[in-house]
């Protein structure tokens, strides 16, 4: 009988490209911040572009918060190149508002690769999560709710902000009278900052006239707050109410008898 001879196969030779995966991920995994406050981070890329690594030579990645309302952050993309000096991209992240739920993340978002044919060497580590910590408003009011001054007299008041700003913030105030004929303010602003030892600032009060009406009001006006965060959780107190005593002018009528020397009365 025939015998069936079974011929090796020929070895096809497979030349293998030990290239490594570029990975962008951030310098943290996890990041606590206030609401209202800022920290740095860097964007990585690990191994670096280029010869002897790979080929690639350009990366664009885009920075998508998961809650636009809940944090930002800045700039919101970034552009890896070969032959960097530095392979890291500092971001800013700032955290808004906690609402109702304190998580949020940021995912990096693989835009553009040079060569294209290579895409498929970059990857995006695991999202960055972001813990916000729910801070309380920081009220600005003055002191007491309400103020009696008689006409044409002043008074010392403190104007105060609780609780103190967090790190590296600031808020700007305009105080403004109901009526200018009636009271007047001395300073007409005031300016807080993070890491002031006195969280109170003296005004002083005067009563001009009280007019038809002894009632006044001084409003606190929000100007400017940094970082803008921060604005959502600067709110100012009710307004200080004023009572002016009207000073009332007597007219005496007095008789006065004069005897002449002498003279009988």
């Amino acid at each position: 009988p025939a015998e069936t001879i079974t011929l090796p196969q020929p070895i096809i030779p497979i030349t293998i490209e030990n290239n490594e995966f570029h990975t962008i991920a951030f310098s943290a995994k996890t990041l606590r911040l206030p609401e209202g406050s800022s920290a740095k981070l860097s964007l990585e890329i690990d191994p670096p572009l280029g010869p002897p690594q790979s080929q690639l030579s350009s990366v664009t990645v885009s920075l998508a918060p998961s809650d636009t309302s809940k944090i930002s952050i800045t700039p919101a993309q970034a552009t890896f190149m070969a032959g960097e000096a530095q392979t890291g991209k500092q971001a800013t992240i700032t955290a808004l508002k906690a609402g109702s739920s304190p998580v949020a993340s940021i995912a990096v978002i693989i835009d553009e690769v040079q060569p294209d044919s290579l895409k498929y060497l970059i990857k995006a580590a695991d999202d960055l999560i972001i813990m916000i910590e729910n801070n309380e408003f920081h009220t600005i009011a003055f002191s007491t709710s309400t103020l009696t001054l008689p006409e044409e007299s002043s008074t010392k008041l403190g104007l105060e902000i609780d609780p103190p700003l967090p790190a590296d913030s600031m808020v700007k105030i305009s105080l403004a009278p109901s009526d200018t004929s009636k009271i007047s303010i001395t300073p007409a602003q005031a300016t807080f900052m993070a890491g002031e030892a006195q969280t109170s600032k003296q005004v002083t009060i005067t009563a001009l006239k009280a007019g038809s009406s002894p009632k006044a009001s001084i409003a606190v006006i929000i100007d400017e707050v940094q970082p803008a965060g921060l604005k959502d959780l600067t709110k100012a107190g009710d307004d200080l109410i004023i009572m002016i005593d009207k000073i009332e002018v007597r007219t005496v009528r007095v008789r006065i008898k004069v005897y002449l020397e002498g003279a009988l009365p």
